[in-house]
Parts: structure tokens; C-alpha cells; sequence
């Protein structure tokens, strides 16, 4: 695991910074990784591992480079936190046959990435329903860990109960989820700032898209505006560092 020297050293350098969240220290990294140090655990979401070359099939010309991209970002992350556990919360593979495509080399990056830790579970998400055969690792719909429960997208049921629009019994945990690819943008003094972001509020972590080739979505857009507007707190991620935004001033 990370040294408090590293992590320390990070947080000065505006490229990590320690949220509260569920009673817990959570690690928002600039890269779009969450670590929750109590746990040993990296978590990511929407790796979207070969969107380049699913666009490609349909007639677009894009440098089919993401996925590498992802990989290496990744293997850098994994290096810098050296977690015991990797969860990717859905949305890794950009539709059911990516795997099928993965070039050779790029499979044995990605599996001696999870050889480097003791255990990988893989959510599965909208795009990903089923993880290949021959991948290694968990796959489940939810992770819970204590109060925390990792997911890809919450059910509408508890959707409604994290707004607030009906009655909260059946909430049973804090969720951290991603599928929604949060953006933000604002202008101070006369600077614009926008970029991809953690959306935080008091029973949700929304996490933004680790993929190098994702997209998104404002945090003001529809469905995401329900989330944004119980938010507590927006962290950026711009120029390779993580920046809290103001609400107060939004």
C-alpha cells in the first residue's frame, strides 16, 4: 500500500486529496481512481476497454490507442498505490465483443496487471453484462464493503431514495457508482474551468470515467441533475490535478 509519505507528498501536489465520506477516508485521485486506504482498495469505473475500435466498425476513423492508454494509466496507478484489491464498477469492456478485439499484447498487459494483486472483481455494468470466460477475477452486480456498497448505476427504487423524492427505509448503505461519466464547468475571475469530476454528496460518491476515450456528462444534465443538486461537494480533475469547486458559488 501507498507510504503516508507518498500519499502526503500527492495531497501537496494537488494530483490526490482525502475525502469524508460514510465515516471513512477516501482517496480522490486526479486520474478519476478512488482509493480507500482502510481497505487496500483501488476502485475505478467505465474503463469502456475498446471503444476506439467498436466506433471503427462502424465506419469512424479513430486511432485505436485507448485501450493501451488505459492500461498504462492503470498499471501506473496500481504502481503508485500498490492496492491488495482492484474494482472496476462496471462498463470495462465498451460492449460484448471487445475482448474479441483486444490485440494480443493488450491481453497479456491487462492480465499481468491483475496478477499484481491478490484480488480482482469486476461489476458488471450496462455495456458488460458478462466478462470473458477467460479473464480471471470476480464478477458480481454489487460489492459491499461494510456500509459502502459499489455498483454500477444504483436500481431506480434506490436512485429515488438518494434524491430524496420518497421515503429513505430502503436505503441499507452508502453507494459509489459510476455509468454517468460527471462533468463539471464554471468560470471564476474571468477562468474557465471544466473537466471530469467526483460528484459527492451524504449517501453518494459518483465516479467519473477512468476510460481514455469517454465522454460525458454536466453535472446540471438530466438524470444527473437530481445528484448535483444534493451534492456536497465536486472535486475537478483538470491539468493532472484534483481541485475542490465551491458549490456555494456555482
Amino acid at each position: 500500500m501507498i507510504s503516508r509519505d507518498q500519499l502526503r507528498q500527492r495531497i501537496i501536489e494537488q494530483t490526490a486529496t482525502i475525502s469524508r465520506f460514510a465515516d471513512e477516508n477516501l482517496v480522490l485521485d486526479e486520474s478519476g481512481a478512488l482509493f480507500w486506504p482502510k481497505q487496500n482498495t483501488l476502485i475505478l469505473s467505465d474503463l469502456h476497454f475498446e471503444k476506439a475500435s467498436f466506433l471503427n466498425s462502424f465506419g469512424h476513423s479513430l486511432p485505436e490507442l485507448d485501450t493501451l492508454d488505459t492500461l498504462e494509466r492503470l498499471g501506473n496507478l496500481i504502481s503508485v498505490y500498490q492496492p491488495a484489491k482492484v474494482v472496476c464498477l462496471g462498463d470495462s469492456f465498451h460492449d460484448k465483443n471487445a475482448w474479441l478485439r483486444f490485440p494480443d499484447k493488450l491481453k497479456s498487459i491487462l492480465l499481468g496487471l491483475m496478477n499484481t494483486v491478490e484480488r480482482w472483481i469486476w461489476i458488471l455494468g450496462n455495456h458488460d453484462p458478462e466478462i470473458p470466460d477467460e479473464l480471471p477475477g470476480e464478477c458480481l452486480s454489487e460489492y459491499i464493503i461494510g456500509d459502502i456498497s459499489l455498483c454500477h448505476q444504483p436500481s431506480p427504487n434506490l436512485a429515488a431514495d438518494i434524491v430524496g423524492t420518497r421515503d429513505k427505509s430502503t436505503l441499507r448503505n452508502f453507494l459509489v457508482f459510476g455509468h454517468f461519466h460527471p462533468k463539471y464547468k464554471t468560470a471564476r475571475a474571468r477562468q474557465n474551468f471544466s473537466g471530469k469530476c467526483f460528484l459527492l454528496g451524504d449517501s453518494f460518491l459518483v465516479m467519473p470515467s477512468f476510460g481514455s476515450f469517454t465522454g460525458g456528462m454536466w453535472v446540471s444534465d438530466e438524470p444527473l441533475a437530481p445528484y448535483y443538486k444534493k451534492a456536497t461537494s465536486v472535486h475537478l480533475l483538470m491539468n493532472a490535478h484534483i481541485l475542490p469547486m465551491d458549490l456555494s458559488a456555482a
